[in-house]
């Protein structure tokens, strides 16, 4: 099966419960995240945090511009078109 992508999901039922629902599928799931340590820093759970432990692949990018690469400043983006 094709991995899922996840974006930044670390609170309430899509943290705590989608990555175990998504594996029960039998599926997978890339994490995209700025920040892995805070998912360590505020894991709710002794054996550390459902997203990070479940993920096939955590991917570390900026996600503080509402995950839209076309979003970037044309400096932090190689694929945007500059007029």
């Amino acid at each position: 099966m094709s991995p899922l992508l996840m974006i930044e999901s670390w609170g309430n039922a899509k943290g705590l419960i989608l990555p175990q629902k998504i594996r029960a599928l039998r599926h997978g799931y890339v994490l995209l995240s700025r920040a892995r340590e805070h998912y360590s820093r505020h894991s709710p759970l002794a054996g550390g945090h459902p997203v990070l432990n479940l993920a096939e692949d955590v991917v570390r990018i900026e996600t503080g511009y509402g995950g839209r690469a076309d979003a970037l400043p044309l400096d932090n983006n190689p694929g945007a078109r500059r007029s």
